[in-house]
């Protein structure tokens, strides 16, 4: 994480359009990269512990975030609206937790 993190610093130090963008699609990537990373730990300890699968909907918001996140790295640029929906998206996945244990779904 922390290669990421000096990586990303480099490129912004340069306050060009491209390298802006490349330093936000570098934090885009990582941070899907290790959300995925987590969520497949996650369902190892599961799966090798033989633990009853309540997670549903956390495991669904999970994915949404990462789609969604996936969708907006692929842009060619990087500005505030993306940065913006970007920020949005942990208080997202709390509404679809919320809402999905709502409607029953563990």
């Amino acid at each position: 994480n922390a290669s990421e993190l000096v990586a990303t610093y480099a490129y912004a130090k340069k306050k060009t359009r491209k390298s802006i963008s490349v330093s936000l699609s570098l934090l885009f990537g990582a941070g899907n990269m290790n959300n995925t990373y987590c969520l497949g730990v996650f369902l190892m300890i599961i799966m090798v512990r033989q633990l009853p699968w309540v997670f549903t909907a956390e495991t669904t918001a999970i994915i949404v975030v990462e789609l969604i996140a996936a969708i907006l790295a692929f842009r060619t640029t990087q500005g505030w609206w993306e940065t913006a929906c970007m920020g949005m998206l942990y208080p997202l996945s709390l509404v679809i937790v919320a809402g999905l244990e709502s409607y029953g779904i563990d």
